[in-house]
């Protein structure tokens, strides 16, 4: 990088404060708190479980589960037969009352979406007919894939259901969807035989009717399929998880077996009869970038993934999952991978009694911090972090920074004696000022550190939402990704701040927490200070990228005040 020696002193002067800065709000930081607990309640012989929830721009909430017998969350009685299961679905004001919650039959899990005007997208399985609002849709021959568009009040404004000939079709499971900056939508899962969505021949995928394979789809704001895209091998191959980032980039995460190939890339397990975890970049028009493996000679997989506004991939799983005596036996996994596909670092975590363990879910908070959850039982130390011991299977959350050391965990525990007395995070997500909200399901009264939540007295599972207020800003490590260092002071900022930037001219993007681009402005080509205006942006943490004249990329972290 040149600079005119004019400017050389002030960056460094410049740059000094910014560290110093830095370095003394990195002290201060605090630590995420237990802000508030919901709980459903039901009637004796029911019990309810969350499965999926996602955040609006506005701080309100969507979730997802199912229940049996009776569901009640805020003032709404949801009813259906004992040993009969139904799905549930609902938002929460961003104070945390309940908007609405509606309920509907022959459905499997489904997956949940926000774009950044706060519609909903919903993806899934289901039989016969299904409805939301006036928009009703229809599983022809049995158990479809779906992705439907709603309104934030919940009525639906498109839907696509896969539809390839019944002749030639296998078995289809959607179970991920993901949304980008323009309000494209992505769904991906696992099929056998020939699937379509849309009607156009041109996006069937075709396999083997014995072996899964991984297909992804990508949807416009409308609806219309813009490309679809298959990866895999001869044996079964799954997509367990997805995310995208603000220019349209996907990322997947699941398992292989033997060997799998995406795009020009070939992955080979370690073992040709055990699956291995994969990560895996597709760019906006649907070619595979990278792919990368992970695991030990047993089985491993990817269950959920998470990117950041610098391109950094976060994956979580479980690695080295045998069969011991009579039970399974596994490693919670947790690692990240640069915008280039390289490793940069990964983590087991392993408590004192020997399960099945998983880390369930990824979250970045737009504040330097990378959420985790899953569940342990006995003792867990997570870098000098002891949690609580559970006699039971208890839930866990930490959050680590970018180096991926822990910063803060906190669990959820039962303490009771009742024989299911098993506390779960299901899945995490965050807000644009880094609150996170957990959404699970455990009996009786639960313990969120300090925050006590009670629940049915005959010991029903009931699911819950708490949300954690978020954690400092963790800065310390320089932004993974980036060639060079962007200047930037004050740091932190209100109404504006001031660029040091070399001479050549370029373009700078703005982008929150939550990888959304939220400005962009033309840099002038002459080396030197320029100003930064940050009025109408809410408080939090964002990422400034410059694209220099020149080709290179200059990058660096703002909080803004």
């Amino acid at each position: 990088m040149r600079v005119s020696v004019l400017f050389r002193p002030w960056m460094a002067f410049f740059a000094l404060v910014a560290t110093l800065s830095i370095s003394s709000f990195q002290g201060q930081a605090q630590d995420p708190t237990w802000a508030s607990v919901r709980r459903a309640t039901s009637t004796t012989n029911s019990r309810s479980q969350g499965q999926s929830i996602a955040v609006a721009p506005d701080g309100s909430r969507f979730f997802y589960g199912t229940f049996e017998g009776s569901f009640t969350f805020g003032r709404t009685t949801l009813t259906t037969g004992i040993f009969t299961f139904n799905s549930y679905l609902g938002k929460l004001n961003a104070d945390g009352s309940l908007a609405w919650l509606r309920q509907y039959e022959n459905s499997l899990p489904w997956a949940l979406a926000v774009d950044a005007t706060g519609n909903l997208y919903v993806g899934g399985n289901f039989n016969g007919t299904i409805s939301f609002g006036s928009l009703t849709l229809t599983a022809p021959g049995g158990l479809r894939g779906f992705v439907v568009k709603l309104t934030p009040q919940g009525e639906g404004l498109w839907g696509k259901v896969e539809e390839a000939p019944q002749a030639d079709r296998g078995n289809c499971f959607l179970n991920h969807l993901t949304t980008d900056a323009a309000g494209n939508v992505y769904a991906s899962g696992g099929f056998t035989g020939a699937i379509r969505f849309g009607g156009e021949a041109a996006n069937q995928l075709v396999t083997s009717r014995v072996a899964y394979d991984i297909f992804l789809c990508k949807f416009s704001p409308s609806g219309s399929v813009l490309w679809a895209r298959k990866a895999g091998g001869t044996d079964n191959d799954f997509s367990n998880d997805l995310a995208a980032d603000a220019s349209g980039n996907t990322y997947l995460t699941g398992s292989f077996t033997g060997s799998a190939t995406f795009g020009a890339v070939t992955l080979n397990a370690a073992n040709a009869t055990d699956q291995d975890l994969y990560v895996a970049k597709v760019d906006p028009q649907g070619s595979f970038v990278w792919a990368q493996r992970a695991g030990t000679a047993n089985s491993d997989a990817g269950e959920t993934i998470a990117v950041d506004a610098a391109g950094v991939v976060a994956v979580g799983g479980f690695i080295n999952s045998r069969l011991v005596g009579v039970s399974f036996q596994g490693v919670a996994y947790l690692a990240c991978y640069g915008a280039d596909g390289s490793p940069l670092w990964s983590r087991e975590i392993t408590p004192s009694v020997s399960g099945l363990y998983s880390v369930k879910d990824v979250a970045y908070d737009g504040r330097g911090g990378l959420y985790a959850i899953g569940n342990y039982q006995g003792a867990l130390t997570l870098d000098g972090t002891t949690l609580p011991s559970a006699s039971k299977e208890s839930a866990f959350v930490a959050r680590y920074n970018g180096r991926g050391t822990v910063r803060w965990a906190g669990a959820a525990t039962f303490t009771g004696t009742l024989p299911d007395g098993t506390c779960t995070f299901e899945c995490i997500a965050t807000d644009a000022s880094g609150n996170a909200y957990l959404l699970g399901e455990g009996p009786g009264t639960i313990s969120f550190g300090s925050l006590n939540s009670a629940g049915e007295i005959d010991g029903n599972i009931t699911t819950f939402e708490a949300k954690l207020n978020s954690g400092g800003v963790l800065t310390a490590a320089r932004t993974p990704g980036a060639s060079l260092t962007l200047t930037a002071y004050p740091n932190p900022a209100s109404e504006r701040a001031t660029l040091v930037l070399p001479p050549g001219g370029g373009e700078l993007t703005i982008t929150d927490g939550l990888g959304r681009r939220v400005r962009t402005q033309v840099l002038p080509a002459v080396a030197g200070a320029v100003e930064l205006g940050l009025g109408g942006l809410v408080p939090g943490l964002y990422h400034l990228r410059a694209r220099l004249g020149n080709g290179q990329t200059a990058a660096t972290q703002l909080l803004v005040r």
